[in-house]
């Protein structure tokens, strides 16, 4: 979905802010979990990019992951973050995203 006027007053979501939630013992979970979890019910607008999903699948299977995630179980992961009943969207990424 590209970036129109719809987009303002939306929130953006970044990685740093899924990998604390999904992570249980990263120090920003018990800040993370609530916001991501109210996101998806829909009680304010966020939404995230294809990148940015990408950076949270990449930090769970990646070689730096302690300790590493099976592949399916990562992409099964990140796709419960924004498929429904999730209220939190997917923007296109590029130029205009980011302007």
């Amino acid at each position: 979905m590209p970036f129109t006027p719809e987009w303002v007053g939306w929130t953006l979501f970044d990685a740093g802010l899924f990998i604390g939630a999904l992570l249980a013992d990263d120090p920003r979970h018990g800040e993370a979990r609530p916001l991501v979890e109210a996101a998806r019910q829909g009680e304010f607008r966020v939404c995230t990019t294809a990148g940015i999903l990408s950076e949270v699948y990449g930090a769970f299977t990646g070689e730096g992951a302690e300790p590493p995630q099976d592949p399916a179980v990562a992409a099964e992961a990140v796709r419960r973050l924004i498929e429904p009943p999730s209220a939190i969207r997917v923007i296109e990424a590029g130029a205009d995203a980011a302007l």
